[in-house]
């Protein structure tokens, strides 16, 4: 079917906190490949950019993109997603499903890696949870997610919702 292309809004559910333009960015990867393909017609809201983020507070980031219609994940082999990583400082805080906060900073003990993520509540209502994964390693771990009563891997969460996995 045709998608109109300049009725397609996307934003990020995490990002690595470097400057803005840097390679390792997801922005600067979906501004070179899917922006890019389809001639500039998508419109990226880019919540994680840097002069955004300076006048950010949780309402007008739910003006601007909650609630989420299709949630697009990916998974790590330690069972993490978004920028919800095990061992990270502050992911308890972003796994709080009570929270009232839409974007949490988390990053490892010596604070060597700095990520913005979405917290789990934003994420889990969304209206379409979609997983990709890929190879024998990332299933191993996905199906380990299904035993995980104490969600020590973060994707145990969504394991509990309705989620399409490819």
């Amino acid at each position: 079917s045709h998608i109109r292309w300049e009725n397609v809004n996307i934003s990020l559910v995490d990002e690595r906190k470097l400057s803005n333009g840097h390679p390792q960015r997801n922005d600067t990867m979906i501004a070179k490949t899917l922006i890019r393909n389809k001639v500039g017609k998508i419109k990226l809201i880019n919540i994680f950019d840097q002069h955004y983020l300076r006048n950010l507070n949780d309402k007008s980031l739910e003006k601007h993109i909650f609630p989420i219609d299709i949630l697009l994940l990916g998974m790590g082999l330690d069972g993490h997603t978004a920028s919800l990583i095990p061992r990270f400082i502050n992911l308890k805080d972003a796994l709080d499903i009570k929270s009232n906060k839409a974007i949490f900073e988390t990053y490892n003990l010596n604070k060597t890696i700095r990520r913005l993520t979405i917290g789990l509540r934003p994420l889990i209502y969304a209206e379409k949870k979609i997983l990709f994964i890929k190879g024998k390693e990332k299933l191993a771990v996905l199906n380990a997610s299904l035993q995980d009563k104490n969600f020590n891997m973060p994707i145990s969460y969504f394991m509990r919702e309705k989620l399409h996995i490819y």
